[in-house]
């Protein structure tokens, strides 16, 4: 058993699992922004939560929010990658 089996074990165990996953995703998506969007769209949006496989993003406006709807599945792909995992099954702009 490796490292990263060792904690999932004991995360699980501790009922933190969810949380750290949950955290996990939200940075994946707010290092993706910072990577993929230009400075004047980054201050019009907030990361707010995963839960359940959604994942929330409030939008400042109807462009922005077009825009990532537009650059859906790059943002799925990039999560996928970064977490191993295929968790996130919608993202939702508020």
């Amino acid at each position: 058993m490796d490292f990263k089996d060792i904690l999932k074990k004991q995360l699980n165990k501790k009922g933190l699992a969810k949380s750290v996953q949950a955290a996990l995703v939200c940075d994946a998506l707010e290092e993706w922004i910072d990577k993929n969007l230009p400075q004047e769209l980054k201050k019009d949006l907030e990361v707010i939560s995963f839960r359940d496989g959604v994942l929330k993003v409030r939008v400042a406006s109807s462009v922005i929010s077009q825009e990532l709807k537009l650059k859906h599945s790059d943002i799925l792909e990039y999560i996928k990658n970064k977490s191993g995992e295929d968790i996130v099954k919608k993202i939702v702009f508020v």
